[in-house]
């Protein structure tokens, strides 16, 4: 997982440098987004119903890392964060303020 967190942080570092200024919440989405949907699926339905504007970045990756330990640390993660970044699936909402 800390794995998947580096190349996730590496993206967003990349992203701001090209101008776009993400929320938080836009970026915890997007990390929930990068996660294997057969593995995290009630993790990501859990986040689901925190408010808008509530959900933290910090508060995601220690759910994760905790739910990593708690079934043997396996690392898998790293293929499916490439494999959604580039099908595009990460468009947070505030990067298209920048494009208008």
């Amino acid at each position: 997982m800390n794995s998947h967190f580096l190349t996730f942080d590496k993206l967003i570092r990349e992203l701001k440098s090209s101008g776009c200024e993400p929320e938080e919440e836009d970026i915890a989405v997007s990390l929930l987004l990068t996660l294997p949907e057969d593995e995290f699926e009630s993790v990501i339905l859990s986040f689901a119903h925190v408010k808008s504007g509530k959900l933290k970045l910090a508060a995601v990756k220690s759910c994760l890392l905790d739910i990593k330990q708690r079934h043997g640390g396996r690392d898998e993660t790293v293929a499916t964060l490439s494999s959604a970044f580039k099908a595009n699936a990460f468009k947070p909402n505030s990067c298209n303020n920048f494009r208008k």
